[in-house]
Parts: structure tokens; sequence; C-alpha cells
């Protein structure tokens, strides 16, 4: 306890303290006597008595719902001593898993949970396209991914699952009936989780559904967009007018005047001054041999920004038949495989969990150099942004910054402007 005088704490002590490498607090500060109860059979239970010293994760199981533009998650943190009688393992207190050990209780965890607590959408009893787990322990910094290798203690060590649902739409309801209750596990607590932010509940055996359900009222479902070209046209209304006028005039002459050089220095004025009006009037049509030169610096940057607008949707696609098939729509056909290939290397941005994250921003984007391409009318830029992406899993935001340095091409092509080439060159931490 700290030294007091009259009941008042003279200092306070920064404290964390942990029981048999199980966190019982975060960082805190100890300012009046507290009583540490050591719960022997299992650390994760010790406790002090007063409650404000302990440790924000107190649930040794948890589960999520995540409504994502293109996706549902339902994910769950389990103990895996609370997570071993089901899948046919037996732990200890203290005891230490191996690398193999860790690795075969992922894999069984990965199945066990994709089968269990099924997940409706809309009504619909659904399976998950794709079913992952990783290996966390929770640390004084929170839970953290096991690297590879690495020993971990059964007393702190957690599956964390991550189940996906393809979901073309935004649902109206998603429904998880929890199905794991036994005497360790009798209340899990759950997050659902939307653009309007976390929703906190819990489930019982006597109350064993978890509902979200939409309430959103403005939500607009990104998409990608086809950038048009807008001909570069030399108009002058005025000009136009005179020549249209001279034109009128000449046509005149020519019908009044009855000399062969009359007539034709008549005619020779009224086709120049017709050309002319149709000239500067804007609808010339484009002949073959006019010369295609690529758009003006900012002209080029909007068209850029737009592009790079819509690669940002594209990410949201889970699938890569799907990334294509957005792709399509502003890439060219010759470079659609090798830009799909470069835009799930490169620009799909993704949390520690493997979840996709989703832009919510772009900031700073320049063109460094601007080149005409050896396709008439396109150009290639060295370009470089930042981007602010956001994304979650098991119940912890992340939320980062990333700038991109990309070598593009975009190239005119059926009156939408696409890209035809794509390479990024870097993508790293902006403060780094």
């Amino acid at each position: 306890m700290p030294p007091s005088r009259d009941g008042e704490s003279l200092v306070t002590i920064g404290m964390q303290v942990f029981d048999r490498e199980v966190p019982v607090t975060d960082f805190s500060f100890l300012s009046k006597p507290a009583e540490l109860k050591i719960h022997w059979p299992d650390p994760w239970d010790s406790r002090f008595s007063a409650e404000s010293l302990n440790r924000k994760a107190q649930d040794g199981t948890s589960t999520f719902l995540y409504i994502e533009p293109r996706e549902v998650r339902h994910e769950t943190l389990i103990r895996v001593r609370e997570l071993a009688p089901w899948i046919g393992e037996t732990t200890e207190v203290g005891q230490t898993l191996s690398p193999q050990r860790s690795a075969l209780i992922v894999n069984q965890a990965a199945s066990f949970l994709a089968s269990r607590n099924p997940v409706t959408i809309d009504g619909k009893s659904v399976q998950p396209s794709n079913a992952t787990a990783k290996l966390l322990e929770l640390t004084s910094q929170g839970f953290q991914l096991v690297e590879p290798g690495k020993e971990v203690s059964v007393n702190n060590a957690f599956i964390g699952a991550i189940l996906s649902f393809s979901s073309a739409d935004l649902p109206e309801q998603v429904t998880v009936t929890w199905d794991m209750f036994d005497e360790e596990i009798t209340r899990v607590a759950t997050i659902s989780n939307d653009i309007a932010g976390p929703f906190f509940g819990a489930v019982t055996p006597e109350d064993h559904q978890f509902h979200w359900q939409n309430h959103l009222l403005q939500y607009e479902e990104a998409s990608v967009t086809q950038i048009p070209v807008e001909q570069q046209t030399r108009q002058n209304p005025a000009v136009a007018l005179i020549t249209g006028i001279i034109s009128a005039v000449s046509l005149g002459f020519f019908l009044l005047r009855r000399g062969k050089v009359a007539k034709r220095a008549s005619c020779v004025a009224m086709i120049a001054a017709a050309s002319a009006t149709v000239a500067f009037s804007g609808y010339l049509p484009d002949l073959p041999w006019k010369k295609f030169e690529p758009p003006e610096p900012q002209v080029a940057e909007d068209i850029l920004r737009s592009m790079v607008e819509n690669l940002n949707t594209v990410t949201l696609e889970i699938s890569p038949a799907a990334r294509k098939a957005e792709l399509a729509h502003i890439v060219t056909a010759a470079s659609l495989g090798d830009i799909a290939t470069e835009v799930e290397r490169g620009l799909a941005i993704r949390t520690p969990g493997g979840s996709l994250a989703t832009v919510t921003g772009i900031r700073d984007l320049k063109l460094e150099r601007i080149d005409p391409t050896l396709k008439p009318g396109g150009f290639s830029t060295l370009a470089k942004w930042t981007v602010k992406a956001q994304g979650g899993h098991w119940g912890h935001p992340h939320i980062r910054a990333v700038t991109f340095r990309v070598l593009a091409e975009v190239i005119p092509d059926s009156g939408q402007w696409k890209l035809d080439g794509l390479t990024v060159i870097e993508a790293r931490d902006p403060n780094a």
C-alpha cells in the first residue's frame, strides 16, 4: 500500500500485476490499499478487491459481428482452456504449448468453429465462404498474435477465429445462435459493428441469440464508376456566329449574281465561311490525321483521382473473381489479369487478423511526372498519394495511414478512361 497521511495517499504507484503470465490488471495507479485475491485453480480468475484495478478483458469467450460493404464476418475470441474440451484436447494450468501443438489446435479450432453457432442473414441459413483461426496471447499491450515458432503459456493463450460470409448488399438482419455453453462458458460477451459504431450485449443459455438489425438510414453503397473522356474542342461561339452570317450572305450573292466570276467568288467565300463556322462551333468530328495530345496536368490529376477512388472500391470485394469483375469497368481487356494481380498484391490493405480494411480518405495526391503513351491521347504518370484505412477484428479497431507510390498508364478506350498499366512501387507508413 502507498504511504498515506490522514487517510489520503501521499503518492500514487504505477503498477501492472501478473499471475502466472496472465495480466490481472492493465497499467494502473495504486492510490489506496487493495487486496489481491489469487485464484489458484486458474490465474484467469485472480482479482483485486478494487474493481477499478482489474483488467478490462474479463471474458474468456467473446463473439463479434462485423457488417461490411461486401461481407458479414462472425468472429470469436476464446481461451484455449475453454475451447479445449470441445475439440478433444486436455490442458493444465501452467502448461506450455509447443509450436507444433499450437498449430494443431489452431487448425482444429478453425474447422470446429466453422460448424458451430449457426448464422442467418435475412432469415436464410448461410455457410462461411472462408474460415481462419489465429493463436493469440493476452499481454500487457492487449491481445497480440503469437509469432510462428514461439511457445506460449496455455494460461493466457486464445484462439481468434474469423468466419466470412459473402453479401452482395448490406443485409437487413443478421442473427447468430450461440450453441457452445458448458460449466466454463456460461456467458459470452457480444459486440456488433457497423459504420454507426459498436453495440454491446451478451448471450446466455437462456437468451442465446445475438442479433444485428439494419438501422442505417443514409447508407450509400460504394460502386465503381466509369470515367468518360471529355473531347477537347475549340469552341468560339462569336466567331462561329460571324462566319455563319458571312456564309449566309455569300449564299445570297451566289443566288442573285449572274456573272461567272462573281458566282465563283461567292461560292469560295461561302465554303470558307461554312467551314469556319463548323470548326469554331466545336462540332468538327475527329479526323484520322488529328494528333491526340495527353490531357493537361490538372485534368490528368482529376482522372487519376477518380481512378484511385475506383480502385479503393474494388478492394472492398472479398474474392479475386469479384475484384476482377469490378476492375473490368475501368481497366483495358488486355491488361485486366495483370492489374487484378497487382491490385491484390500492392493496394489491398489488411488488418493483423487478415480482414480487408476500408479506405476512408485520400490526401496529398501528386503526379510527379506525366508522359504521353504510345497509344494516342493517353498518359503515363508516376504518382503518389496517402490513404486513411480502417478495419477491425475481435473487437479492436485498427486505423492506419498508407502512402503509395505508383506507376500508372491511363488511355482513352471506347469513350472512357481506362487503366492500361499499374505497378505499385512502394506502400509504406507515411511517418516511417
